[in-house]
Formats: structure tokens, sequence, C-alpha cells
């Protein structure tokens, strides 16, 4: 009795050296590159061009909706004759998440990075100078390509530089995002028809101040070039980091686990994202799209002017992108899945809050508007955080990236629709709809990690997976524990 309990203490002994063996051999890897100064140099100055990058994008992203009855009237058509261009932008969109979730690990992820870049620089250029119809299409299909393809392969560049220390440098980059958006605005504003058109009492030439000079080129042109040379500069930046100091797949600090992973379990958290981004991103566009049309409506509650019903959208824009640049300190302190459900619980306030509007929009409506600054704070973090979680369980690579994006895309192009059918007729229902978004992401979190349970985290496993090769198959881990019992 005592030599058998003798002999488990003993492998109980031995399995433990070997699992500190295995994770000091990690660790040690992973110092050898980390602690490279010039690869942490690279990693660094790539990871503020992907930033910049996604800062070009925030601005690809917002400026379509302030320029578009510019970019119309410039094309000599109505307004309602554009729509089609929003099924060109979610198919342009879709094929770059795809293309790059499939060339991905195929193809220099530089490369790649580059080439998307490249792509939205030259659709951003082309868009407000082009005036045949179908043209105009093919080019904002173009430059949605282009955001697709980037959005996949950045996200994915971001967890290869960094691995399991991507948390802070991910919530920057989104940060650059929303930053790009919010800013946009102000910007664009002089450039548009409409901006012109109020200076036409002042100057009567209104034909010419749609124009730059005599030149023919679209004045609406001018915010367009100057992030188009903007993005060529942070292309530049990338292609010569790529020829100066290259990284090369030895050197990623994301672990691969997909074989320890299982099909079922990575198909299934694979489901999991899709759904929840499917959801996650028709909130975000819903409530960022019809937020000012319910703030002007009569039957809301509210009937602001157009005056505050836009200092209200700039609240908006201001809380999430100080919620954005929080989270960047705040994932160094916190795991993703802690950030995560104090968001869903932020965001979850906020919308209860909101939905009980006609309770206190008389008597106090500033009410309503620390429940926006709120939603805004707490909703801008979860896009990116949950990329991070989904690292701890599965290995995001390409292929996992597009699936996240062509979920979010979907929900963007479906889910909103109804909302806006009712918002004119029923504006209550923007908040009820808000709402229902909410409650769904909550459930389907509180789903993700009971089936993410069931597995653990994924680098726990492989170092356990390691363990048991070591233990299995390596002849001195054997002979150790045989010499040892002897």
């Amino acid at each position: 009795m005592t030599d058998s309990l003798d002999c488990v203490q003993t492998e109980k002994q031995v399995t433990g050296t070997l699992l500190a063996e295995n994770a000091q051999s990690q660790a040690s890897k992973n110092d050898k590159s980390s602690c490279n100064p010039s690869v942490n140099l690279a990693r660094y100055l790539l990871s503020i061009a992907l930033g910049g990058g996604f800062f070009g994008m925030g601005f690809a992203s917002s400026i379509f909706g302030l320029a578009l009855p510019t970019l119309a009237e410039n094309l000599s058509i109505e307004l309602k004759d554009v729509s089609p261009v929003l099924i060109a932008r979610g198919a342009g969109y879709l094929s770059g998440s795809l293309i790059m979730g499939f060339l991905e690990r195929k193809v220099d992820i530089h490369f790649l990075t580059i080439s998307a870049l490249t792509v939205m620089t030259v659709g951003l250029v082309l868009t407000p100078v082009i005036l045949n119809l179908v043209v105009f299409y093919v080019t904002i299909a173009l430059s949605r390509l282009g955001m697709g393809s980037y959005e996949t392969i950045a996200n994915v560049f971001c967890l290869y530089l960094w691995g399991k220390k991507a948390e802070p440098v991910m919530q920057f980059l989104h940060f650059c995002f929303c930053l790009g958006s919010a800013i946009t605005p102000f910007v664009a504003k002089p450039f548009l028809n409409e901006a012109q058109h109020a200076n036409s009492s002042v100057n009567e030439s209104y034909v010419t101040l749609k124009y730059i000079d005599s030149s023919g080129i679209p004045f609406i042109s001018i915010p367009y070039f100057i992030f188009s040379v903007f993005l060529v500069v942070i292309i530049i930046f990338i292609a010569l980091l790529r020829t100066c100091k290259p990284l090369s797949l030895s050197e990623s600090q994301q672990k691969n686990t997909i074989k320890l992973e299982g099909k079922r379990f990575r198909l299934g958290m694979l489901l999991f994202l899709f759904t929840f981004y499917f959801v996650y991103v028709a909130m975000e566009a819903s409530f960022s799209s019809f937020l000012y049309a319910f703030s002007i409506s009569s039957k809301s509650g509210l009937g602001y002017s157009k005056e505050i019903g836009s200092n209200l959208i700039a609240l908006s824009l201001f809380s999430i992108v100080v919620g954005q640049f929080c989270a960047i300190f705040m994932s160094k302190k916190f795991s993703p899945t802690t950030i995560l459900t104090v968001d869903l619980l932020g965001v979850a306030v906020g919308a209860i809050i909101m939905m009980i509007l006609p309770t206190y929009s008389k008597g106090a409506p500033w009410i309503f508007w620390i429940a926006i600054a709120m939603t805004g704070l707490f909703r801008t973090s979860i896009y990116g955080t949950t990329f991070l979680w989904a690292e701890r369980y599965i290995t995001v690579n390409g292929r996992a990236a597009c699936t996240f994006i062509i979920g979010g895309a979907l929900g963007e192009m479906t889910l909103p629709i109804p909302v806006g059918q009712l918002i004119a007729s029923e504006p209550l229902s923007f908040l009820y709809f808000h709402g229902g978004f909410t409650l769904s992401l909550i459930l389907l979190f509180v789903a993700m990690r009971k089936f993410a349970s069931t597995q653990g985290q994924r680098l726990k496993r492989d170092v356990l997976g390691n363990l048991s090769a070591q233990l299995g198959q390596s002849e001195d881990g054997v002979s150790k524990i045989e010499s040892t019992v002897t």
C-alpha cells in the first residue's frame, strides 16, 4: 500500500516537473523573440501603422453617409436613386473579408495588408470624381472591398504580432477607427454642397463653388484626397518596415492550437461568435443611423430641433471615443471576460433607462442624455474585446476573423431595416429594438461562456497536450518515472 502511494506521489512530482519545464520552454521561446529590441521596435511601428489604417477606415466608413446627398447632386440624380449603392457596399465588404480569410497564411501578411489599404485608397480617390452612376456603384464596392479586407487582415495581424499581449494594442486599433469616424463630420462639413448653398447668399456663383476652381473636380473631393494621401503614407511606411525588418511566421506571437481545439468545439464557437457579431453590429448600426431621426421626432417625447439633435449625436460620438480610449488601459488590468461582462451590463442599464423615456421626457429629459453617454461608453469596446475573448478559446486566424466580420456585415444589412421602417410612425420602437438587441447579446454571451467552459482556455489545453505527449511518447519522461519509482 505504501509503495503504491509512493508511486502515485512520485508520478505527480514528475508530472509537475514536466509541466514546469514545458511552461518554461514556451516562455523562453516567446521571450527570445519579444526581448529582441529590433523585433519589438518593428512590432510597435507596425501597430502604429495598423492604427493609422483603422483611422483612415473610420473616415471612409463615416464620410459616406455625410457626403451621399452631395455625391447624388454631383451625379445629377435624386437621392432615392442611389439606394442600390447599399447593396454594392455590402457585397464589396463581404467579398473583401472572404478573400482575406482565404489568402491569410498563404500570402505574406504584410503584402495582404498593403494590398487592402491600396484598394481602399483607390476607392476613396475615385468615389467623389466619378460622374457615371454604374461606375459609381463599382467604385463604392471597390472601396468597401478594401475596407472588408483590411478589417479582417489587420485584426489577425495584431494577434500575429502580439499574441497573449494583444489586448491593449487591439483596443488601440479600434480607438483609431472611432477617432477617425468622430472627426470626419468636422473635416467634411465645409466641403458639402449644403455648406456651399449656405454661402450662396454671399457669393452667387454657387455653380463654381461646387467644383475646385474650374477644374471640374467636385469640391467634396478635398477631404477624400486628404485622407487618401494619409493612407498612402501608411502604405509606404508598412512597405518600408517589410523591407527593413521583415517578421517571419517563426516570429509570430500567436500560438496555433487548431488541432487541439477539435472540429466540433471550433465550429460551435465560430457559430456563436458569428451570431454575436450579427446582433452586435446590427444594434450599433441601427442606433447610430436612427438616433438623430428619433431625437427630432415629435412623437418620441423629445421633439428636439436639428441643432439639439446634432448635439446629442456629438455626445454619442464623444462618449464612444472616450470609452474606446479607456478600454486601452482597462485591458491591461482586466481580462476580456470581465470587460465584456461590464460592457454588456452597462449597455443594458442604458437601454433600460432609454426605454422608460416616456416617464421622464417632460420633467427630466437630461436623464436620456446620460443614458446615451453611458451606452456609448460601454458599447464601443465590445467589438474588439470579443475578438480578444475568442482568441482565448480558439485560434483566431483569417478564416475565423472572416466569420466574425461577415456576421457583422450581414447584421448591418438586414436587422436595421425594420427599425428604419417603424421610426417615422412608431419612434419609440427604436428604443425597444435597442433593448431587444441588448438582451440578445447578453443571452448569447452567457451561452458562449457556458459552451467555452466545456474545454477551457486553449493555451492551457496546449500545455496539457504537450505534457501528455511527453509522458506518453517521450522515452526520457517514461524513464524518469520508472527510475524514480524503482
